[in-house]
Formats: C-alpha cells, sequence, structure tokens
C-alpha cells in the first residue's frame, strides 16, 4: 500500500512502542496493567507491624509504606499509626489496635477494626458517589458526610461498641438486629453480646478529650496547615496526594523546560551522605506490584511514585509529572530504570522524557498471580477513557511542545546526557532486599557504561529476585522476630453481617434492617421538595416508618435468622410475660383506683345530704325546668307562689280555711270543689 521507505511516522512510532511494550514500556498516561488503589502510612510510632495479603508473615511498618487491600496493621503498646487513603480522608490508630482494609478502590474504603480505638477524619465525602465504611464487632458503621468520627471497639471481652460524631459529621450505624442514624454531637454504645446484643443507648459527646483525641487533633491542625498553602490544582493535581507536604521541605521554581519543578532545601537532605534519589531507603515487597520503594526522607511519597527526578543546573528537582502524561497520574512502585553489571543490581531515575519503565514485569507478567486475585488490573488491557473527576488537565502545563520525531529523539538520547553518574545506585543481589546501609555508588566508569545505553535498547528488564527468595536475607529493618500479640483471635469477625464482595453495605442493611425492604412514606429531593416514595399507594394515611400493604401482618422489620438456642432465649422472656401482663393488670388496677377515689365519694355529700343546698334556688329551678308547661299561665306570677297551691289544696279545705282569706281570688274556687255551694257566695261577698 505504501511504497519503501514512505511508511507514515505514525505507524513507525507505533511499531517502536509495540515493541516497547512486549516488556512494560508504557506512557504516563496509559492505563498501568496494575492499578489497584494504594494508601500510605504517613505516620508511625513505636512497634507497629503489617501482614501483607495472601501472606502469614509480619514485617516492621515505617513511615511512607504503602497499604493495599488485604493487609492488616497492628499497633503495641505505647505505638500509634495514620493511614492516609487521598487527599482529604485519614485514619488514625491508638495503641493495641487491629486495623484490616477490606475494600480499597476509587468507589470507596472499607475497613475492619476488630480491637482498638480509630479516629477518621473526611475532609470531604460525597456519600451519592463514594463511601467508607467501618466493621466494628458485630456492628457497621457507614460515614455519611465529612467530619469527624471516632470508634471505640475496645479490646477481647468487650460487651459494647461505641461511636462518636463530630464536627458535622452523620452516620448510620447497623448492629446485629437493626439500624439508625448517629448526628454530630451524639454518641451511641451498641450492644454485642448478652440479651441486650443489638441494641443501643444514645448520649450526648463526651466534651472530654483523652490523649488519643488530643493527637488526632494536632495531627489535623499539621496537614490543614500543609493543604492550606499547598498548589493543588495549580502545579500538581489531587492524585498525587501527599505533595502538599514539600513546601515545609523545599522551594518551588520555574524552569522553562519542565515547568514548576520542587528543590529540597538543603538542610532537607544534609543529614544523608552524598544524597542522591533512590538512595535512601529500601525495597519492600508490595502485592500486586512487587518491588517498591520505601524513602527514608519524611517528604519523598510524592516524589518517588509519581513525576520524574531532574538534574537542572546542577541539582536535583523533583518534577510533578513526566512529559508523556496528559492524563490522570497513576501511582507507581518506583520511578527508576534496573540493570544488571556482574553480580550486582543498579538503579536510576527514569528520566523526564522517557516513559514508565516496569521494572517489575517479571512479577506478574504471565503468572497466576493477578488470576487468584483481582486488583484492579486487567489481564487484556484495552484503551478506556480517563475518569473526568480524575482528569488532570486542569492544570496548566508550561514545558514546550514537540514535534514526534524530537519527541523519539529525546527518548532514545541515552540518560547519560541528563543523569550525572552519582546519580546510579547499586546493590549486590545477596543485600538487594536488607534495607537501609545496603545500597551504595558503583564506580564512576561502572555509572557510565551503564547509563551509556537508553532504555528502549533493552529487551526485557532484569529478573528481580522474588519475595520468597529475598525473605531469606531481609535486615532487620524489614523482618519482625515476634509478632505483636495483640491482635484478636476473632479479627475476621467484624461487621453487622458478612460481606460477600467489595460492594459497601449500607445500601443493603438501610434497606433489611432499617426499612423492611419497603420504600418510606415520603423522600426528600435534593430541590428539598417531600415527594411519596415510588410505590406508596397515594391518599392512603401517613402511618408508620414504611408503606405497609393492605391486609399484611408480618411485621415491617426483616431481623436476621437467629439460631435456635439463641431464639429461645430471646423469644421466652418476651413474648409470655407480654401476653400475661396486659391480664393480670386489668385486676388490681381497679382495686388500687377505689382507694384513690375515695375523697371523691366525700364529694358526694357535699351535693346531697346538706339541707341547706336542698332547699336553695338551684333545686327550686330545678323544679320549674322540669314542668314548665303546667306553669306558662301564671307566667306574670312569681314561680315560688305558683309551686305553693298545688301542694297546699289538699290539707287547706280540712283545717284552715282563714289562709284561703288572704288569698280572695283563690278561696272561691276552692270551696265549691268540696261544699258545692261555695260559687254564690264568693260574687256577693
Amino acid at each position: 500500500m505504501y511504497p519503501p521507505g514512505k511508511r507514515p511516522l505514525v505507524l513507525m512510532l507505533l511499531s517502536l512502542l509495540l515493541a516497547g511494550s512486549a516488556f512494560g514500556y508504557s506512557f504516563d498516561d496509559d492505563i498501568p496493567e496494575i492499578n489497584a488503589p494504594v494508601a500510605r502510612l504517613t505516620y508511625v510510632r513505636g512497634n507497629v507491624q503489617v501482614r501483607r495479603a495472601d501472606s502469614e508473615e509480619w514485617e516492621r511498618a515505617v513511615t511512607n509504606l504503602p497499604i493495599v487491600e488485604g493487609d492488616e496493621i497492628v499497633a503495641d503498646n505505647d505505638s500509634r499509626f495514620e493511614i492516609q487513603f487521598a487527599v482529604d480522608k485519614f485514619l488514625r490508630a491508638d495503641e493495641l489496635t487491629s486495623v484490616r482494609l477490606l475494600t480499597l478502590k476509587d468507589e470507596g474504603v472499607a475497613v475492619s477494626v476488630p480491637q482498638g480505638n480509630v479516629s477518621v477524619r473526611l475532609n470531604d465525602l460525597d456519600s451519592s458517589a463514594e463511601f467508607f465504611e467501618i466493621d466494628a464487632p458485630r456492628s457497621t458503621i457507614a460515614l455519611q458526610s465529612k467530619g469527624t468520627y471516632r470508634i471505640d471497639a475496645g479490646q477481647a471481652g468487650a460487651s459494647a461498641v461505641r461511636i462518636s460524631v463530630f464536627e458535622g459529621g452523620e452516620a448510620r450505624v447497623y448492629s446485629s438486629t437493626s439500624g439508625f442514624t448517629l448526628r454530630s454531637g451524639r454518641t451511641a454504645r451498641v450492644f454485642i453480646e448478652g440479651r441486650l446484643d443489638g441494641e443501643w443507648e444514645l448520649g450526648d459527646s463526651d466534651s472530654y478529650a483523652d490523649a488519643f483525641d488530643r493527637w488526632s487533633a494536632d495531627r489535623d491542625e499539621s496537614i490543614s496547615e500543609n493543604q492550606r498553602d499547598s498548589y493543588y490544582g495549580s502545579y500538581y493535581d489531587e492524585d498525587i496526594y501527599g505533595a502538599d507536604e514539600l513546601d515545609e521541605y523545599g522551594d518551588w521554581v520555574y524552569a522553562q523546560d519542565y515547568g514548576y519543578i520542587w528543590r529540597p532545601y538543603s538542610s532537607s537532605i544534609s543529614s544523608y551522605s552524598d544524597w542522591s534519589p533512590y538512595r535512601y531507603g529500601q525495597w519492600r515487597w508490595v502485592p500486586p506490584y512487587g518491588w517498591t520503594w520505601v524513602n527514608d526522607e519524611p517528604w519523598g511519597w510524592a516524589t518517588y511514585h509519581y513525576g520524574r527526578w531532574i538534574w537542572y543546573n546542577g541539582y536535583w528537582h523533583w518534577a510533578p509529572y513526566g512529559y508523556d502524561r496528559y492524563g490522570r497520574s497513576w501511582w507507581r512502585p518506583a520511578m527508576v530504570v534496573f540493570t544488571t553489571y556482574g553480580n550486582n543490581y543498579c538503579w536510576y531515575p527514569l528520566d523526564y522524557y522517557s516513559p514508565y519503565y516496569n521494572y517489575n514485569y517479571h512479577y506478574y507478567a504471565g503468572s497466576n498471580y493477578r488470576r487468584r486475585r483481582n486488583w484492579g488490573g486487567n489481564q487484556n488491557p484495552a484503551p478506556a477513557p480517563t475518569p473526568p473527576a480524575k482528569v488532570s488537565s486542569r492544570v496548566p502545563r508550561s514545558t514546550p511542545i514537540l514535534t514526534p520525531e524530537q519527541r523519539q529523539a529525546r527518548r532514545t538520547t541515552p540518560p547519560l546526557q541528563n543523569i550525572p553518574p552519582t546519580g546510579v545506585v547499586t546493590a549486590s543481589k545477596d543485600e538487594f532486599a536488607n534495607g537501609r546501609g545496603a545500597y551504595r555508588r558503583p564506580p564512576l566508569s561502572t555509572a557510565r557504561e551503564v547509563l551509556s545505553k537508553a532504555p528502549v535498547e533493552a529487551q526485557t528488564p532484569p529478573i528481580l529476585p522474588t519475595y520468597e527468595e529475598a525473605g531469606k536475607r531481609l535486615g532487620r529493618d524489614v523482618r519482625v522476630e515476634r509478632p505483636v500479640v495483640t491482635r484478636p483471635a476473632n479479627a475476621d469477625k467484624t461487621g453487622a453481617t458478612t460481606r460477600t464482595d467489595q460492594a459497601p453495605l449500607d445500601n443493603r442493611l438501610k434497606n433489611t434492617r432499617m426499612l423492611g425492604n419497603r420504600p418510606p412514606l415520603e423522600v426528600n429531593t435534593p430541590q428539598g421538595e417531600v415527594k411519596t416514595a415510588p410505590g406508596v399507594t397515594p391518599g392512603r394515611p401517613r402511618t408508620g416508618g414504611v408503606d405497609r400493604p393492605a391486609g399484611q401482618t408480618p411485621p415491617l422489620i426483616e431481623r436476621p435468622a437467629t439460631p435456635p438456642a439463641e431464639e429461645k432465649q430471646r423469644e421466652t422472656p418476651s413474648y409470655p410475660q407480654q401476653q400475661r401482663r396486659p391480664q393480670p393488670p386489668l385486676q388490681p388496677t381497679p382495686r388500687q383506683e377505689t382507694p384513690r377515689y375515695e375523697p371523691p365519694k366525700q364529694e358526694t355529700p357535699r351535693y346531697d345530704p346538706p339541707p341547706q343546698r336542698r332547699p336553695e334556688p338551684p333545686l327550686q329551678r330545678e323544679r320549674p325546668r322540669s314542668e314548665p308547661p303546667r306553669r306558662e299561665t301564671p307566667r306574670y306570677e312569681p314561680p315560688p307562689q305558683k309551686s305553693e297551691p298545688p301542694s297546699r289544696p289538699a290539707p287547706a279545705p280540712k283545717n284552715d280555711p282563714p289562709p284561703k282569706k288572704s288569698e280572695p281570688s283563690k278561696p272561691a274556687p276552692s270551696p265549691p270543689l268540696q261544699r258545692g255551694g261555695g260559687s254564690k257566695k264568693d260574687p256577693d261577698q
């Protein structure tokens, strides 16, 4: 299709890239074959040990040690440690505390705390897009917003777990049987054994701060000060977390060919004899990446796992990015090139224009380790778009734009022109994994020979020793003679339920233990409106926490299955008593009420026995009210006179005619009724 010698330059470059990719040679913005998220130990005090996933060996933990999913960290007496998961997420552990990373990925974090005390500081958390969960004994705490959280799991034999929320935080707490929401300023004590298992009691958060709280507050203040003066979004992006520590140890300068680069103060490296990058530290085995550099300098996390070290104006500087980088900043075990010379390994900083050099290629390329455990990699990686939230294009680039020919020429240029011979470090194959003190400079002639070959000319990286081979010769800085004995026997049995995958438990537990697999009656929308949840029958009375279908009798909240033995212990003291209590109280209650209402019996004679109140007008008023029709005619006469004649007519004719004379109009009708002739005498009188 194309004439000889006229193949497009793009195809020529593509063939070179494919040749290099045979041993893991890729550009910085390419998605790595292994891209598992990595956390780091930002603070270590005392005897802190770590056990890697799929391993029973314990190692000594040090500052800036990478931590990956499945790792377990324990602290001895008078020991503490701090883990940083991102720019805005920290977990701190007190003495006699065990922490295991159950899930570690971009979408969220889940840790297990079988014993001890931990404090979590979240400066930012979007619960709709990410999660942060803590599994304590028989309980799970799902953090919902930024704030400070403390979880006291206690030691072996503890009967309760205590959760406290501060500084605007909010958490959903799940016990072995139910769940509830815990807001800022509140404390919950969740019982994890006995007859109260699964229950809780609430209270206000204590204002008293112990030594662990004070230390956590000091760490928060120090980190906040560093991040306040950092250059996230300008010199580097948030993927390069830990770069905010550099301002305390060096200066940022502008270079025409590299943009803003960082140079350490002379005082920051004066304690290291003849300092150069990747010389003072140790090579540690970190699955799934393989051999990983762990620096001794307190500021070296970002500078040794991102960007490039460059020799500029007679000094070592660190550039946040290599040239071939336009997307996300991926974490790397080290930015170096490995080679061999005799019985020694040699390494030096990766050149600014060189793509990433995968010196661990032989470790997991074609091995079964990646198939045994999903580390976020892909056996057949394909191009994929970078997540928008992680794109670093917002950081301005000030490096010059080169043509493809210029870029290819710079990649094939021997490193000797850009890296001084003093930048080469070597160690014998037997001392490679011994740790501090085993690394030195090779002879200058050897260093020049190593730097005279461009890394793209190498067919494959040297075969580094496996962890099993190097483990026999680990130095005292790595080897642990006696594991910490505080690790509980039930370290793997935490959480309100069993985690079956890397998904968060919050949604599942909320539906089963708080809502009973039914939608809530009302849902608050982001705009503040209250709407009926889907599936709720409109127009029904809004009672209960969730919608109960018509005719349903089972309980709304589904509780986890309980073993028969425990079920008997729980049901026998509750259900029979609830059935008997309503019956006996019905009989004693009236007996107790009768003496209580005896004084009202005294009130009844107040209305009846007193003779003074009977003849009183109220009684007379009641009688005319009872017989109003009979006395309608004498409306003009007073009611007492009308009431008297009907009572006196019978005795009047028998005994007393004179009182009838006082009433001339009335005696006339009375005699004719009894005598028969009185009607004629009345008109004459």
